[in-house]
């Protein structure tokens, strides 16, 4: 694959930008769960229109979308519930709730979708606990269809 310093979005399908970047924790990009402070949206396509699709199928929990009420997955609700007793049991609720991801992002993805907008997968590289926060920190690598990877942190 040639390395690219600048893509044509043109003739796209965009969506508007419902995350905001905040400081990043060990170093790496970290996306917040809140519209942006100054009320300006931005128009996002191509991988980062692909990581934010991910991240709203896996943060929404089932039953909360009126009317899609199976879009979603459970690992919030689960993680809320203090179902993490142990590290493995991370490795476990990601791997449900990624699976429970993929497959409604495949039912939503058409054919004539670009390559660098379709999950081909996901993994989990690491995760991280701050106690005293009270938060989980999942450090995820999207693949996509057109080989490009994304690394990120999802705050819960």
């Amino acid at each position: 694959m040639a390395f690219q310093t600048s893509t044509d979005y043109g003739g796209r399908l965009v969506d508007l930008e419902c995350f905001q970047t905040e400081a990043e924790p060990a170093g790496a990009l970290a996306l917040d769960m809140t519209l942006r402070g100054d009320g300006k949206s931005r128009k996002v396509t191509g991988i980062q229109k692909l990581v934010q699709r991910y991240l709203i199928t896996f943060m929404t929990t089932i039953g909360d979308v009126k009317f899609a009420q199976d879009q979603g997955t459970d690992f919030v609700i689960s993680v809320l519930q203090g179902v993490i007793q142990n590290r493995s049991a991370i490795v476990s609720l990601f791997a449900f709730a990624d699976s429970e991801t993929q497959a409604q992002l495949d039912l939503d993805d058409s054919e004539d979708m670009p390559d660098d907008e379709r999950l081909d997968s996901a993994e989990l590289l690491d995760y991280d606990i701050d106690q005293s926060a009270g938060k989980l920190y999942l450090k995820v690598q999207l693949n996509t269809v057109a080989e490009d990877a994304y690394t990120f942190i999802i705050p819960t």
